[in-house]
């Protein structure tokens, strides 16, 4: 009986360090994935200033970004940002020319 005992005993402590294991593993990865989506950010806000000052200087034409933008846009709250029609509007006017 005293060897079950010990046995289960010790079973149980390796559960709980699996258990731990496990917790630690799981914050590991959430500030992984955390520093990822922050580097993702970082790249498109230096994108999107790379864009806008080459509108600036002259080196990209404006509606040439607004036809991209037209084109990328899908939510109607980023599209309302640049002034473009909303989704279903345009839908309709190209079908009513």
């Amino acid at each position: 009986m005293k060897m079950d005992a010990k046995i289960k005993k010790q079973l149980e402590r390796l559960q709980e360090q699996q258990a731990k294991i496990k917790a630690e593993k799981q914050r590991i990865m959430a500030r992984l994935n955390q520093a990822e989506r922050k580097k993702d950010t970082r790249k498109k806000i230096l994108i999107g200033a790379a864009v806008m000052n080459l509108v600036k200087q002259g080196k990209m034409e404006t509606h040439k970004l607004n036809a991209m933008m037209n084109d990328f846009l899908t939510q109607e709250r980023d599209r309302s940002l640049f002034g473009l029609p909303n989704k279903a509007e345009k839908g309709k006017n190209e079908t009513q020319k």
